[in-house]
C-alpha cells in the first residue's frame, strides 16, 4: 500500500476490533456494518445495509476526486461508479445515484427529480443483476447482494489503483485527515 494511513482505511471488515480505544478507518467501519447487515443476518437487514453501502460509495467518491464540495456530490458519485463499478447500462450510474437519494434523503424508495420524472425502487435479495428496470416504467429493481458485491469489487479496484496512481494518492491524502478515520473509545 502506498501509505500506512491507507492500511486502517482499507482494513478487511472481517477483522474484529480487539483493543479500545482504537483509531478506525471510516471505510472499515462502514464495510464491517454492511457485513453485519447483509452477510451475518438471515434474513438480511437490507435497508441499513444498502444505506451504508451507498454512503461508502459517497465516501470513496470524495477520496477519488479529492474534493468534498457539496455542489459536486452527484457528479463525483456517478464518476466513481463509472470508473470502478461494472455498469451494465449507460444509465445505471444515474439510477444508482437516484437510489442513493431515495434512501439517504427520503428514507424511502422513491426519488422524484421533476414533476414528470421519478424513480421507484424495489429491493430484491439477489446476486444478479444489481439494477433492473421494468420495461416501459419508472420502476427499478435493485439487487441488494449484487450491489453490495459490486461495491466490494469497486473498493478493491480503487485500492489497487491507489498503489500506482500519484494523482489518486494526492486526492486520497487530501481527504484522509477529514474523512479517513475516527477514534472509538469504549
Amino acid at each position: 500500500m502506498f501509505d500506512s494511513r491507507a492500511d486502517i482505511f482499507f482494513l478487511d471488515p472481517k477483522i474484529p476490533l480487539a483493543d479500545f480505544p482504537a483509531t478506525c478507518g471510516v471505510l472499515y467501519l462502514l464495510r464491517r456494518d454492511i457485513r453485519r447487515c447483509l452477510e451475518e443476518n438471515t434474513p438480511p437487514i437490507s435497508y441499513p445495509g444498502m444505506m451504508a453501502t451507498l454512503a461508502g460509495v459517497d465516501l470513496l467518491a470524495k477520496f477519488y476526486l479529492g474534493d468534498d464540495s457539496r455542489r459536486k456530490v452527484g457528479e463525483r458519485f456517478r464518476m466513481f461508479l463509472r470508473e470502478y463499478f461494472c455498469l451494465e447500462c449507460s444509465t445505471d450510474a444515474e439510477t444508482i445515484y437516484q437510489f442513493r437519494n431515495s434512501l439517504l434523503h427520503s428514507f424511502g424508495l422513491c426519488s422524484r427529480i421533476s414533476e414528470t420524472k421519478a424513480y421507484y425502487f424495489h429491493l430484491e435479495e439477489v446476486r444478479q443483476p444489481f439494477v433492473r428496470q421494468l420495461p416501459d416504467t419508472d420502476v427499478y429493481h435493485i439487487g441488494v447482494f449484487a450491489l453490495n458485491d459490486q461495491f466490494g469489487q469497486a473498493v478493491e479496484r480503487y485500492r489497487s489503483a491507489l498503489d500506482s496512481d500519484t494523482k489518486l494518492q494526492r486526492n486520497f491524502l487530501r481527504m484522509y485527515q477529514t474523512y479517513g478515520y475516527v477514534h472509538i473509545i469504549a
